[in-house]
């Protein structure tokens, strides 16, 4: 709750925030409904079922119109530059279709640096993909154009058991997938 308003008034970009909710039994609707009364960037959207992680995450991205998709969790923290240095990169190159940080765990506290020599990407190809194997959701930053791509190309309808290491296999399928190694979500 707290960290949702640190983001709201703090963010340097615009950003819409779209909140899918798979059939919570919490307080979560309600919570959510203030601050998208209170501002008008955050959109609510509760499923009729509950669809699970997986399948939420894909119908949600399929919704939107945007430009680039984040994904976020209710339990991510994001570094105060994480849209400001993802955001530079892919509209510096149109050929990044996603963009992934690092991660960091955390438990009860995390030390935020500012971050000042962030200058380069570096492509992933299939096998570092497969050797490596899927990053989380948090890290990612997709693009309208591969969104897109993906749509017209393959059927994103199929259910999957994450929707994290789908997006990443087209995004190598598509070789549009991309890293920047710093430390941008915990």
């Amino acid at each position: 709750k707290e960290n949702l308003v640190i983001y709201l008034s703090e963010a340097k970009y615009f950003f819409e925030l779209y909140i899918y909710d798979d059939c919570s039994s919490d307080n979560s609707k309600d919570i959510v409904k203030n601050y998208a009364d209170k501002d008008k960037r955050v959109h609510f959207a509760k499923n009729k079922t509950n669809k699970g992680y997986a399948r939420n995450f894909i119908d949600a991205i399929a919704e939107t119109n945007e430009k680039y998709v984040f994904l976020a969790d209710q339990d991510d923290i994001w570094h105060p530059q994480k849209l400001e240095i993802m955001v530079s990169f892919m509209e510096k190159d149109s050929g990044i279709g996603m963009l992934i940080s690092d991660d960091k765990s955390f438990t009860e506290s995390v030390k935020l640096n500012t971050i000042t020599d962030c200058k380069t990407v570096r492509k992933i190809n299939q096998n570092e993909f497969l050797k490596r194997g899927a990053y989380r959701g948090m890290n990612l930053v997709i693009s309208r154009t591969f969104l897109n791509k993906m749509y017209n190309d393959v059927d994103y309808t199929i259910n999957c058991d994450s929707h994290d290491w789908m997006l990443e296999l087209l995004a190598c399928k598509f070789d549009c997938m991309y890293k920047v190694d710093e430390v941008l979500a915990f």
